[in-house]
């Protein structure tokens, strides 16, 4: 018995299935949709005929140093801690910005001075402070 047919042969043609690539772009317009007025900014641009703003007022700045041995200076006088938290709220009271305290401490000093340094200056009201490290 012998079997005859024929054999035909069948052309596959490939094809992409776009359905995950339509659903990632529709995904990724809705997040833009949602994302683009969170992240446009106002910009206020001065018309014509109005009068440019005052510039900012520079804060005075206040250097507090702590020294090795236990000694605090505040703009180079020595004072103690109570007499720093007066001079403190003296210049707060009296400047027209509030002052920038820049910290500077030896790498020698205690770290508690700096600590209770960091606690007189907020008891007192600074608001702005820096922390300057030492050049190596």
């Amino acid at each position: 018995m012998a079997w005859t047919g024929s054999f035909s042969r069948v052309d596959l043609q490939a094809e992409i299935n776009i359905t995950p690539l339509i659903d990632v772009m529709l995904a990724l317009l809705a997040i833009f949709m949602i994302a683009a007025p969170v992240v446009t900014r106002q910009i206020d641009l001065p018309l014509a005929g109005s009068t440019a703003p005052p510039p900012p007022i520079e804060p005075p700045l206040l250097t507090l140093s702590i020294m090795g041995a236990g000694e605090w200076y505040l703009d180079g006088v020595a004072v103690t801690r109570a007499g720093l938290a007066d001079r403190l709220r003296t210049h707060i009271a009296s400047a027209p910005a509030a002052p920038v305290v820049e910290l500077r401490a030896q790498p020698t000093s205690a770290y508690d001075d700096v600590a209770s340094a960091l606690a007189v200056a907020r008891a007192s009201g600074v608001t702005q402070l820096r922390i300057a490290t030492p050049e190596r």
